[in-house]
């Protein structure tokens, strides 16, 4: 999509560098403290779409959106 993509998580090293290998992920991961983590998105997992800056949406686990909607929102 040229997008850049980034995971944050409150998990170690070693735990991350399992998941990245194991799921073949695209993308970098970022760690953050958990407190930080839960006043973002209040959701584990969740998503947030952050355009130039700012906040544009915000998703729990329950209710990602689909690609198609990503790419509008970020047009």
């Amino acid at each position: 999509t040229g997008h850049p993509y980034f995971a944050l998580t409150s998990s170690g090293g070693a735990d991350v560098g399992e998941f990245q290998e194991k799921y073949n992920m695209p993308f970098k991961f970022g760690t953050a403290d958990n407190k930080l983590l839960m006043s973002m998105i209040r959701s584990n997992p969740g998503l947030i779409l952050i355009n130039d800056g700012v906040v544009v949406k915000r998703w729990c686990f329950r209710s990602l959106p689909s690609p198609e909607e990503l790419v509008a929102l970020t047009k």
